[in-house]
């Protein structure tokens, strides 16, 4: 999906080139933040560790601008004075994951025009993991407690993946 993402993201600034771009997720370096934004310059904004509560915050900073004066920590963008790389601190766990909605159960996917199409859909349980791997970002001491997504949720999701017949369904645990 790396390669895939960045490509899109290099036509969307081609094509709209005032968009927001927001890069999240495990390739996105946090050592090596600045020299991604120099290779990807088309990238605004990276999002460090967990993104949900982090990405609603740029967008509604983005919506006010300018956008630059209230990002959320584990943010890193170039900006600032001269343009230099701008991080706005360590990212904080998010400790109460029912805080984050489904979007299965919030309805987001219920208007989709399913069709003949083979449908996927991708589930968490939890998050953080008892290794310390280096390997990945799950494994450093950050998220080394694990929390889990209540039984009922992960139920209710299932419930919903029956009912729309969802064909192959991915943990991303």
């Amino acid at each position: 999906n790396e390669q895939w993402n960045l490509a899109m993201a290099r036509v969307a600034r081609e094509v709209w080139p005032n968009c927001l771009i927001v890069f999240g997720g495990p390739q996105v370096p946090e050592r090596q933040a600045e020299a991604f934004l120099d290779e990807h310059s088309y990238v605004n904004i990276l999002v460090h560790q967990e993104g949900e509560i982090a990405f609603a915050s740029i967008l509604r900073a983005w919506l006010k601008r300018p956008i630059l004066t209230s990002l959320p920590l584990g943010v890193v963008y170039r900006g600032g004075i001269l343009s230099q790389t701008v991080c706005t601190g360590p990212a904080q766990r998010i400790q109460d994951l029912s805080a984050l909605p489904s979007p299965y159960l919030a309805g987001v996917f219920d208007g989709m025009p399913w069709g003949d199409y083979e449908l996927h859909a991708i589930q968490e349980t939890h998050r953080g993991c008892f290794a310390e791997c280096t390997m990945c970002a799950w494994g450093s001491l950050v998220f080394a407690k694990i929390r889990a997504f209540g039984d009922e949720r992960i139920d209710a999701e299932y419930e919903w993946c029956a009912k729309h017949k969802i064909d192959l369904l991915y943990n991303a645990d």
